[in-house]
């Protein structure tokens, strides 16, 4: 059952995605990561890292974020955003080479490479392609592991599609890619929304 409903949205949101500008698109994907984040924050506080290195990792996963969103929002094609995020992201290698990252701080850590990849390089290739759902279901994935680990009996029927949780989660893609359509160039509303996102922790089930 947790691989169907998951299944099901990215087959829906790789038809969506052929409709939409690249713009549109990597909105509603950033979105996606940003509502990873407070479940990294609360993750990586349980791995092995010293407090220096975790606030350091913090920092250059913000850093991270501003050039992604800095990208998207006003498509500045001039700056070599791509060479930054290489920069920062082997600066998080280094630190987090002894580090076993846990099922809240893995979705997150994973999912800004691919969109980097995706979104800072410019790649329409078929592969570009085919993480952009990948991307936008990695916190429903995130909540459908949540919400079984809590309570088992969940999973033996079909109680997980009408679970709290997981419609929510749903009704927040949907609105996402309906707020992007509406209003694609409306920079005050995304950043609200992209503000929301950021302090909301979708793993307190």
């Amino acid at each position: 059952m947790l691989p169907l409903i998951s299944d099901k949205k990215y087959d829906e949101l790789k038809n969506v995605f052929s409709t939409m500008s690249p713009k549109q698109a990597f909105v509603v994907a950033a979105f996606a990561l940003e509502r990873l984040w407070e479940p990294f924050v609360d993750g990586i506080s349980d791995c092995a890292y010293t407090e220096q290195e975790r606030q350091e990792v913090l920092k250059l996963e913000k850093a991270i974020q501003d050039i992604v969103w800095t990208h998207i929002l006003f498509e500045d094609t001039q700056a070599d955003y791509w060479e930054k995020f290489c920069e920062l992201y082997d600066q998080i290698e280094e630190l987090s080479a002894e580090v076993d990252l846990n099922l809240m701080a893995k979705p997150y850590y994973c999912a800004v490479v691919d969109f980097a990849g995706w979104c800072l390089k410019g790649n329409r290739s078929e592969e570009a392609n085919r993480i952009r759902p990948d991307i936008v279901v990695g916190p429903l994935d995130l909540i459908l592991e949540c919400v079984s680990a809590k309570n088992t009996s969940c999973c033996e029927d079909d109680a997980l599609d009408s679970h709290p949780a997981i419609r929510t989660e749903m009704e927040r893609i949907d609105a996402d890619i309906q707020m992007v359509k509406e209003y694609p160039d409306n920079i005050d509303l995304i950043l609200q929304r992209k503000a929301e996102y950021h302090v909301l922790n979708i793993s307190h089930i």
